[in-house]
This record gives C-alpha cells, structure tokens and sequence, in this order.
C-alpha cells in the first residue's frame, strides 16, 4: 500500500513533482509506442499505461489539489501552473497516433473473440474511446487536422479560466 501523500509542499516542489510525473509517463508511452503494430498485446501496451495511470493518480491529485485549499498565492499560483500542464499533456498523449493504432488494434482483436477479463475490457474501452474522441480514428486526414486544431483552441481557452 501507498504511503499517505504529502501535505507539505513548495510551490517549486509541486512543479518539479509534475515535471517528474510527466516525464515518467512520457517514457512508458515511448516505450509502448515503440513496440510494432503486429507485436501489440494487451500485456505489452496496454497494461504498461494503466500502471502508469494508476501510479500518478494520486500525485496529480495532490499537486492539484493545494489550488483550492491553500492560503499562500505562490503555492495556489504553481497548483495551478501544474493543473494546466497535466491538462496539456493528457491532451497530448490522446494525439499519439501509433499508440492509437496499438489500442485500437487491440480493441479489433478482442471485438473478433475477447479474451479479457470484463475490468481490461472496460479500460481497453475508456482508452479507445479517448482516441476516437480525439479524432484519431477518423479516416480522413484533413478531419482529423481540423478536429485537432478546434480540441487544442477549447483547451486553452479553458485553461485561461482555471
């Protein structure tokens, strides 16, 4: 079991923990991407992404978290900064167009005969679902282009509100 969060924390500390966070991610996504499209397996792509998740949930949570309940502006203003950063970043990796390849070809196999349990299914949804929302199985390129820039401008016009 985890041990409880932190509750201590600097505004640089929260943002080199984000900085962290991000750069693990981006590492297994890396890794994953890597892997050739007739090689992907659920254990292999998949799983790698899920563990990561659930590892840095509760972190993201935390750093975020000091933005509505601290009384120090710096420490609010960098909670802040990293919400925004994570909110860009999960924007990001929803346009990684070979690991949507990999989920949705999982997500083809299993629809062809599933052999994951009902809670991999339902994650292997939640992920495909993520890539669809975000354009990348739309066959036409340019539709995809134009989805990407009209998603990008909503994000950051949300994030200036945050």
């Amino acid at each position: 079991m985890a041990a409880p969060p932190n509750f201590d924390w600097s505004a640089p500390a929260i943002l080199a923990e984000v900085d962290a966070i991000l750069a693990q991610t981006t590492r297994v996504w890396n890794l994953v991407g890597e892997i050739p499209l007739e090689n992907v397996t659920f254990e292999n792509t998949i799983l790698p992404i899920a563990q990561d998740g659930n590892e840095h949930l509760r972190r993201y949570y935390v750093v975020g978290w000091f933005a509505s309940v601290t009384s120090n502006d710096e420490i609010r203003a960098a909670s802040n900064e990293a919400r925004k950063k994570v909110l860009a970043f999960r924007k990001s990796l929803w346009e990684r167009k070979e690991i949507a390849k990999a989920v949705l070809k999982i997500w083809s196999d299993q629809q062809k005969g599933s052999r994951l349990g009902a809670e991999n299914m339902i994650y292997l949804n939640v992920l495909r679902q993520e890539f669809v929302n975000s354009g990348l199985a739309l066959k036409d390129p340019k539709s995809v282009s134009r989805l990407a820039d009209l998603e990008r401008g909503i994000k950051e016009s949300g994030s200036e509100y945050m």
